[in-house]
């Protein structure tokens, strides 16, 4: 009885061996499967972060080209506008002591002018044509904007607004706002007559 159990003891050895192989085999198996899942979800992360990098890129494309073509429209000045105009400048309220009501400014021309991308006023001495400021300008139905500030390098902060509303092709009229240091305000009233 004691050959018999050994026999079966033998006879199964062969068994549990290969049942131990295959576990082994089954284990490198599972870490081969885990490590291919790993990189499988690295790659999905690295595809959905490139995804949204894309996205991204075609929300500002279209940005851009949603400008571009708003642009197209807006950049240039109609001919009834654009070129020289000479003005006439005339303090109506003032709490600064630069300027007192009353005050007239009529030494400077203003020129309707435009870059590849933008409007701009550029202000010109009449006496040496030499260049004073430029404005920022924006035109729509409402009128013209006119926007300048000094950088931030200057001693004083100097913003100028510009609203030109009454516009025909011979004159444009309307009002500057001038502040200095956010403390005190002058208004203009603006007259702009066409150079001949």
């Amino acid at each position: 009885m004691a050959i018999r159990t050994r026999k079966n003891i033998t006879s199964l050895f062969p068994f549990l061996l290969c049942l131990l192989f295959l576990s082994c085999h089954d284990k490198a198996k599972e870490q081969s499967l885990d490590e291919r899942e790993q990189a499988l979800t690295e790659k999905e992360n690295k595809f959905a972060s490139k995804e949204q990098d894309y996205e991204s890129l075609l929300r500002m494309r279209d940005s851009l080209s949603s400008i571009k073509t708003a642009d197209t429209n807006t950049t240039r000045w109609p001919a009834a506008i654009s070129g020289l105009w000479s003005s006439k400048l005339l303090c109506i309220a003032s709490s600064c002591n630069e300027y007192a009501v009353g005050d007239q400014k009529t030494n400077e021309s203003w020129n309707f002018t435009s870059d590849s991308s933008k409007m701009l006023v550029a202000i010109l001495n009449n006496a040496n044509n030499g260049l004073v400021r430029i404005y920022h300008a924006k035109y729509d139905s409402s009128g013209i904007n006119l926007r300048f500030k000094t950088d931030s390098l200057t001693k004083r902060t100097v913003r100028m607004e510009v609203l030109l509303d009454q516009i025909s092709n011979q004159r444009i009229k309307g009002t500057q706002t001038i502040t200095i240091d956010s403390t005190c305000t002058a208004k203009f009233s603006v007259d702009l007559s066409r150079n001949k």
